[in-house]
């Protein structure tokens, strides 16, 4: 994972921040649809996500559901959008 990177263009770094706390809240808010559709696109199955991150299924499920998970969970999702587990 590149350090500082989020996902699909939204950057952060030491230098840099998002233009808005709003512009965050929206990607927080849509990461369960983007850890879905990614998910697909990649053609595996939640429980191949949760080995990858070192969570269960379950979670998994629940995140992509809108359930409330841990922000360490949403953390190790994120970097699991970007490519690196």
């Amino acid at each position: 994972m590149v350090p500082g990177r989020i996902s699909r263009g939204y950057v952060m770094s030491n230098n840099a921040k998002l233009t808005t706390y709003s512009e965050l809240a929206e990607v927080l808010d849509q990461l369960p649809a983007l850890v879905r559709a990614e998910r697909r696109r990649r053609g595996v199955g939640r429980s191949q996500v949760a080995r990858e991150i070192g969570v269960s299924s379950t979670l998994v499920a629940r995140f992509e559901a809108g359930q409330g998970v841990a922000l360490y969970n949403a953390l190790l999702l994120l970097r699991w959008l970007d490519g690196a587990s």
